[in-house]
């Protein structure tokens, strides 16, 4: 036991390292400069009304970072707030900030696991979720991805605890974290009981939803205002006209099937055979179906913009592929999966963010593209590369929310890929698939050699 509990330390403690070890590799991602001012605004302003379809308290996290090092709020915009301080540390102090829910979520997981399935069980569902890339790229931004993992982790442990004060205490954190965990924290833990044949007792969920509400209305400041046009604002963008991409199609409405599609592709093959198989292991059921369940719920949003907004699952999903490896007779076979889901983390370092398996191929932009893959991550990559040819001028069709000035790069004009140019050229796998399907499924650039940049930029020299 002793030697699990030391083995889980050590597992955390590698974990944390290896998110660290990416923050001064990527630029700022589309979001994050937008995160770092909302919080700086409460600091400076004593308000909250900056993009409110978010809650305050990861910003309020990763604000107090960047304001250590001097960001403070500018009219010119986002970036220009993440780069008024002592650029890049704002950014690096912010992402760190980003440890706390990391280091919440992977040990609350393994509490969790731990009293559900005992230590064995509970050391390798901390394994399995500490290597899956997706979650180790978005613990290294200053987003809320990472935190609403945390939150959820978080209540499934209370909820095994069978306390209602102490779920609704952990179910207002995690709405607190992103409000995404409203439905999902509930929709896991119904079909655990589900599962279970149990039934919830209406006294104790009374309390549960009394507890949650005070716990968000105090995280408000009692502002709760604030609260509910939030979750308005996220109504609003659901339904509204989000362009989608999925295998060379674009929608404003997306597919139902797109987040399915979206964990087939950037979860490990250990962890999603190990999920698949849990189906047919009954102590693991309860937790496959929790993370069905939290999956199901996608199906009806239209913001398939990455496999991000699911990441939560991965908690359930973890501990029933642990179960279902402690049911392995062939140890063998048991050992091979769980070094492989560690070489497969392994190899994608730095670049977890832009992970897919096997199944997507030598390009996966076909399949995916937004958060999935360019994020506006790879733009100090971009000026390396700019300065290492010495490109004196550059043009542009990537994400990039970064300050160019910030970055060093050349003098900069945006492009489209639609349209033949000459010169240095950089083009992100967004813009080059969406702008490929919307002109019929080729562009001029397609049979020029280009350098790879990072995992999402191609660099073309066009005489």
């Amino acid at each position: 036991m002793r030697k699990l509990t030391l083995g889980a330390v050590a597992i955390i403690v590698i974990a944390a390292v290896r998110v660290a070890a990416t923050y001064n590799v990527f630029s700022e991602t589309n979001d994050e400069p937008m995160h770092i001012s909302a919080g700086l605004q409460i600091f400076e302003q004593h308000r909250y009304d900056f993009h409110l379809v978010n809650p305050p308290l990861p910003r309020l996290l990763f604000a107090a970072g960047a304001r250590a090092f001097g960001a403070r709020l500018q009219p010119e915009g986002f970036s220009k707030t993440l780069a008024s301080g002592s650029y890049p540390s704002t950014l690096i102090a912010a992402r760190a900030a980003n440890l706390l829910f990391l280091l919440i979520a992977l040990v609350a997981a393994w509490a969790w696991a731990r009293r559900e399935a005992g230590d064995a069980a509970a050391f390798l569902t901390l394994l399995l979720l500490a290597n899956e890339p997706s979650l180790l790229g978005h613990a290294g931004l200053a987003t809320h991805d990472v935190a609403a993992v945390a939150g959820v982790a978080l209540s499934l442990w209370a909820f095994s605890r069978r306390d209602p004060l102490l779920l609704g205490a952990a179910y207002g954190f995690a709405v607190l974290c992103k409000f995404s965990c409203i439905g999902f924290v509930p929709a896991a833990c119904a079909a655990i009981l589900l599962v279970r044949r149990e039934r919830p007792r209406l006294r104790e969920l009374a309390v549960v939803f009394a507890t949650a509400a005070v716990v968000v209305c105090a995280g408000y400041g009692f502002f709760v205002g604030r609260f509910f046009q939030g979750l308005a604002g996220v109504y609003d963008i659901d339904r509204g006209a989000v362009l989608s991409y999925f295998h060379g199609q674009i929608s404003a409405h997306g597919w139902w099937y797109y987040f399915p599609a979206a964990v087939a592709l950037k979860t490990t093959l250990p962890l999603l055979a190990l999920g698949v198989a849990s189906v047919f292991v009954s102590r693991a059921r309860p937790y496959a179906a929790a993370a069905a369940a939290m999956l199901l719920l996608t199906t009806q949003s239209t913001l398939d913009i990455g496999v991000r907004y699911v990441l939560p699952l991965y908690v359930p999903l973890a501990l029933a592929a642990a179960v279902t490896l402690t049911s392995i007779r062939i140890r063998a076979v048991a050992a091979g999966l769980v070094a492989a889901q560690i070489a497969v983390a392994a190899l994608a370092h730095p670049d977890y963010l832009a992970y897919f398996n096997v199944l997507a191929g030598r390009e996966p932009s076909r399949w995916l593209v937004d958060s999935n893959l360019e994020w506006g991550q790879d733009a100090k990559r971009l000026a390396a590369a700019a300065r290492e040819l010495h490109v004196d001028r550059l043009k542009l069709s990537i994400m990039i929310i970064a300050d160019p000035d910030a970055l060093d790069l050349p003098p900069c004009e945006a492009v489209s890929p639609a349209f033949p140019t000459h010169g240095w050229i950089a083009v992100g796998e967004h813009s080059y698939r969406v702008v490929q399907t919307q002109f019929g499924g080729r562009l001029w650039l397609d049979d020029l050699p280009y350098r790879r940049v990072g995992k999402s930029i191609r660099l073309y020299r066009v005489p």
